[in-house]
């Protein structure tokens, strides 16, 4: 009896292992995903216009303010001092941006692998005032390959840039996929 939670296992092992096959050729062309680039200088990060949220990511509530991340662009910041009438005034561009937290008047934040953190107790001017570079790592690779997509993509190519987003497009003999 008690060889039966182990036969179970090995058994639900193989049926799941055996669920996925091998990619046997790559063809010439297929829907996938492409990686977009950051133009510029990634590190850098300032404020601009008020624009769409397109990937809503992290949002946080400070002082009437909401602070909302858009995933690999920066933080949407809202005034919401009148709940009924919510009004985006600041764009805040953090390239790679996946992830904020806010304590006090200091926004931390991730430059795709480095952490930066920000003053945020004026919103006319972004001072950075520390950087931590390469402090996540498993960020910075994780641009490496679509997040939770399983199919055809182009491959990173590190020497263009961070990767910012990713868009579908036909894709000529594809050498990445999972």
């Amino acid at each position: 009896m008690k060889y039966v939670p182990l036969l179970v296992l090995l058994l639900a092992g193989l049926l799941y292992g055996g669920c996925f096959e091998p990619k046997r050729e790559i063809p010439d062309e297929v829907m996938g995903l492409a990686p977009i680039y950051s133009t510029g200088d990634w590190k850098q990060i300032a404020f601009s216009e008020p624009r769409v949220i397109q990937t809503l990511g992290k949002i946080y509530y400070k002082d009437g303010y909401i602070f909302a991340g858009e995933s690999g662009q920066g933080v949407h910041i809202i005034d919401n001092s009148d709940p009924a009438h919510p009004e985006r005034i600041k764009f805040l561009q953090i390239t790679g941006n996946t992830d904020i937290a806010i304590k006090g008047n200091i926004m931390y934040a991730n430059n795709g692998g480095d952490m930066v953190a920000i003053d945020i107790s004026r919103l006319d001017s972004a001072v950075v005032l520390s950087r931590i570079p390469n402090a996540f790592p498993e960020v910075e690779n994780a641009g490496t390959a679509p997040p939770n997509y399983f199919g055809f993509f182009e491959c990173v190519d590190p020497s263009r840039g961070v990767v910012i987003g990713w868009e579908e497009k036909l894709l000529h003999k594809p050498q990445c996929w999972r």
